[in-house]
């Protein structure tokens, strides 16, 4: 694959990981690259193991950097722009953006569970996460900045939903309320160093962690996995909700929140599907 066809695979990803509802996970799917991504990350994460083992650099020569570096630049480049156009929206008009916002987790969460729900068992799996979902009203929802303690816990708990496909990351941050504080960091990088290394770091471990494992979960577990994490998200929707409520007002305004919020339901279904067909097609290959 070459280096600018990885570039901008790794944009949509990066892109997509700033955004509730639609997972990097997701992205990388959709544009081939999921299977890739996740040896890539638990190469990575098992390198001191065999450096120990094997005593020798060969480890380190065998990590597939044509695909790794130019990924990674997308990622990070595309992640950074999305969080400069986000930050006067979500502070300016916060029922518009999260409106979009729900419609898409609304979507991506159905269209998981059309998907997967084939025995009673998966359909009780989905109610029991939905039912969890619902603590996110419990959860310590603040604009304030949190203790480093609870920001790298944060972000541990992000990094490793995010190769989770349907799954995102930053809608962890929206619910605890701490998505607008992130963008905010992000904006001024200097200022806000500490809070960002410390979340950095706890991400890093979570994206780690779920590339050991998310592969073995999906594979014993699949559709119970999936249709667990659907119902969580469809349970923590009323957070969201909550503040779309909070901030609108009027007939034009509720017009416009109803028509944002079919737009991003539309977008994450179609995502989905072109997901799903990805996943077909690979499983075919």
């Amino acid at each position: 694959m070459k280096a600018l066809s990885v570039l901008w695979r790794g944009a949509l990803i990066g892109a997509a990981d700033i955004v509730p509802g639609v997972s990097g996970g997701t992205m990388a799917l959709i544009t081939g690259v999921y299977e890739q991504l996740t040896t890539l990350i638990a190469s990575v994460v098992k390198l001191p193991k065999r450096l120990y083992e094997q005593r020798s650099f060969e480890p380190i020569k065998n990590i597939n950097y044509s695909f790794a570096i130019p990924l990674i630049i997308g990622v990070v480049a595309a992640f950074i722009a999305a969080t400069q156009l986000l930050v006067p929206l979500i502070t300016q008009q916060p029922g518009y953006v999260y409106a979009v916002f729900c419609g898409l987790i609304l979507g991506a969460a159905l269209m998981l569970i059309l998907y997967n729900t084939h025995k009673l068992a998966h359909t009780l799996t989905g109610i029991a996460g939905f039912i969890l979902g619902l603590g996110a009203l419990l959860l310590p929802h603040t604009d304030a900045a949190p203790t480093p303690i609870f920001l790298f816990i944060l972000g541990i708990a992000a990094g490793f939903v995010m190769l989770f496909p349907g799954v995102s990351g930053s809608y962890l941050l929206l619910v605890t309320g701490h998505y607008a504080l992130l963008l905010a960091a992000i904006g001024q990088p200097f200022a806000n160093a500490v809070f960002l290394i410390t979340f950095g770091a706890g991400v890093l471990i979570g994206i780690g962690l779920a590339a050991l494992c998310v592969q073995y979960v999906l594979r014993i577990a699949r559709e119970h996995t999936l249709l667990f994490l659907s119902g969580l998200m469809l349970g923590a929707l009323i957070t969201p909700l909550i503040t779309i409520h909070q901030a609108t007002t009027g007939t034009t305004g509720w017009m416009l929140v109803t028509v944002l919020f079919a737009v991003g339901t539309i977008a994450a279904v179609g995502m989905q599907l072109k997901a799903s067909t990805a996943g077909a097609q690979s499983s075919q290959n």
